[in-house]
């Protein structure tokens, strides 16, 4: 059985990781926004959503310059980490009407 390289799974396990620490927030009385004090579970996703931005740039620049396929696996995770956020925002958007 094929190891999985480290970056790929410490990226795996970044993801992994925002996800249980946003399901938390977001279960979570004691983190709980009010009218006028934006909280974890309204700033977590944001937070995860403008990294996966940078980060999906960052490694697609790393592989544009040093032609490593690890940093072209690793930007597609963050790029596919990203669609899903803009997916969930485009059906959550419609859901609410």
């Amino acid at each position: 059985m094929k190891r999985i390289p480290k970056p790929i799974l410490f990226t795996l396990i970044y993801y992994i990781v925002a996800a249980l620490l946003g399901f938390y927030f977001g279960t979570s009385k004691s983190f709980k926004s009010g009218p006028c004090t934006p909280d974890l579970d309204i700033m977590w996703p944001l937070f995860v959503f403008l990294g996966s931005i940078v980060l999906t740039l960052i490694y697609f620049l790393k592989f544009s310059l040093k032609k490593r396929r690890i940093n072209l696996y690793i930007a597609l995770i963050h790029l596919a980490v990203l669609l899903g956020f803009v997916l969930l925002l485009v059906v959550d958007s419609r859901g609410t009407h």
